[in-house]
């Protein structure tokens, strides 16, 4: 991360250099493929892991990893981290916490917090709502709040709101707590025990939250970025400008000789979205799951935001992918390449529904000429767009030695649309290098299993074991029983959303009938109760939520 400097770029002014041939009818941001609701650490200090849902394993986590619902992760002593759910929903870890994510969905996302201390963070314009499970409790924020929430060894419950108002549900009933107030709810989530504490003072966590609140503070009311991909990262690492063709485009401060996007980082297998990009650079979130890139002559590479007005799909990756090079075993290609898409240019994406779940599509492959790659790709031109490595390295995880590629210098190109005729290894699994220490991989299984949690006793995670995933994508693979190599054809399944999961279970009869890891919640159900709440300054009464895990 020591190669990007928050410090934005001096140049000023600009001329695109894009020629008119590569624009298209087709909106920038009509990426028409939707997967699973994917929220993102968006802070790794020290040791922190990743239980990962489909492979029941654990991985060390790094900025920008992706987390879908049943990951779980988890602090060592002296480490933090933080889970991004949006622009204006956070949650921040102190250190020996674990939490598990339970749903995403916008419309109610919850997690599980095991054991240590959270800051539960809504900014301003949040509509919620979010959901915080412990062994006794569920606590929801009544609009912008920060909420700091423990749980002790034993189960207990110490909930202290430090900015605006949260609600403490139980199945007898839905407690308001004020600024400044302190609940504490222990025993079992059916029959929880509520008292009442004074509320601790500031600790070091608390100012560590508060400076991290800084940071997207002074960015909330930028006009240029939908809230439901954030804001902070674009203050602290770069500057907008108004480029006359784009608008307000975001340059990021990068100083790196020959830097480009999707360069330093690393391809992660995710199931649902298959392989998924995950950039070293601090700001490497939005950028790389949303909108477009293209080349300034002044400010050199710049973003091209997605749409305000509507909500963004988050992609794995916004790049064309491009297979080449002599024949290697087991895979029909010595090297694989990628290149950032320009504005306006047609997303192909590698997933959809497919074979009754959602996960890798089968399409057929369009085969290329070295001289037609720059008119297929627009950033293709230029001879610092294009990434690679070899196809070894690829499936070892191994991206710490990338290279610009030229395309002049492509052999037997061939442009992939759809599934990227690459088997994952278990390799591909990790979102970084670095090992996890036993211990901490050890208690955040042995803390998630042995707990029960408070909430709705029906959720229930579901998700394709990642054995079962490389079994599908190795049919598919060269030399599989799937997609043959040099790009012949293949079965055609449309992208998801193209047609409706049974039609698309019809048109894949063939595939193998797909098993699932269904991770549960370990969670009590609450019953709707009247309101209770602990002496305080009189406010107007806030309409209480339903306890249950309805949207509001």
């Amino acid at each position: 991360m020591g190669r990007f400097s928050r410090r934005a770029s001096a140049a000023a002014g600009a001329a695109l250099i894009l020629s008119a041939t590569f624009v298209s009818a087709r909106p920038a941001n009509a990426d028409e493929v939707s997967g699973p609701p994917v929220a993102r650490v968006s802070l790794s200090s020290g040791d922190v892991a990743v239980l990962r849902a489909d492979a029941n394993d654990a991985v060390a986590a790094t900025i920008n990893a992706p987390l879908l619902a049943g990951d779980a992760l988890s602090t060592a002593d002296g480490s933090r981290a933080e889970i991004q759910f949006d622009g204006r929903s956070t949650i921040r870890m102190d250190q020996d916490t674990e939490v598990r994510v339970v749903d995403l969905d916008p419309a109610h996302r919850e997690v599980q917090l095991a054991g240590g201390a959270i800051d539960l963070r809504e900014f301003s314009g949040y509509s919620g709502p979010d959901q915080v499970d412990t062994p006794s409790v569920s606590i929801r924020p009544d609009g912008a709040a920060n909420i700091r929430i423990a749980v002790s060894d034993d189960g207990s419950t110490r909930i202290t709101v430090r900015l605006g108002h949260a609600y403490v549900l139980t199945p007898q009933s839905s407690i308001a707590l004020d600024p400044a107030s302190t609940l504490v709810a222990g025993g079992p989530p059916a029959t929880p025990a509520i008292s009442y504490t004074a509320s601790p003072a500031l600790d070091d966590f608390d100012q560590f939250c508060q400076s991290r609140d800084q940071a997207v503070d002074a960015t909330l009311s930028l006009p240029y970025i939908n809230p439901a991909i954030g804001y902070a990262d674009f203050s602290l690492y770069g500057r907008w400008v108004a480029d006359p063709t784009y608008g307000e485009v975001w340059i990021p401060g990068v100083t790196l000789a020959g830097w480009a996007p999707y360069r330093y980082g690393r391809w992660v297998w995710e199931d649902g979205y298959g392989w998924c990009w995950i950039g070293d650079e601090p700001w490497g979130w939005a950028p790389y799951h949303y909108g477009r890139w293209f080349h300034s002559a002044q400010y050199g590479w710049a973003w091209y935001p997605p749409a305000v007005a509507v909500r963004p799909l988050w992609s794995p990756a916004l790049v064309g992918f491009v297979t080449f090079g002599s024949v290697s075993i087991g895979v029909g290609f010595g090297s694989i390449a990628w290149v950032p898409l320009a504005p306006y240019e047609v997303y192909h994406p590698w997933y959809g529904w497919s074979g009754g779940h959602f996960g890798p599509t089968v399409v057929n492959n369009v085969t290329v000429t070295n001289v037609s790659i720059t008119r297929v790709y627009a950033n293709a031109g230029r001879t610092d767009a294009i990434t690679g490595v070899s196809s070894q390295r690829f499936l070892a995880g191994s991206f710490d030695h990338p290279r610009p590629i030229a395309a002049t210098q492509l052999t037997n190109a061939q442009a992939v649309r759809g599934t990227l005729p690459v088997a994952p290894t278990q390799r591909n699994l990790s979102f970084t290098t670095r090992p996890v220490p036993e211990q901490l991989a050890a208690r955040t299984a042995s803390t998630l299993t042995q707990r029960h949690f408070a909430g709705n006793a029906t959720t229930s995670i579901t998700r394709t074991p990642f054995e079962q995933q490389r079994a599908t994508l190795t049919r598919l693979a060269p030399g599989g029983n799937g997609v043959p190599p040099n790009g012949a054809p293949v079965n055609r399944t449309p992208p998801y959303r193209s047609l409706s999961p049974e039609a698309s279970t019809r048109m894949n009869a063939t595939n193998a009938t797909v098993r699932t890891n269904t991770v549960r919640a370990n969670v009590a159900t609450p019953r709707p109760a009247p309101i209770r709440r602990p002496p305080t300054k009189a406010r107007p009464k806030p309409k209480p939520p339903r306890n249950d895990s309805s949207p509001q």
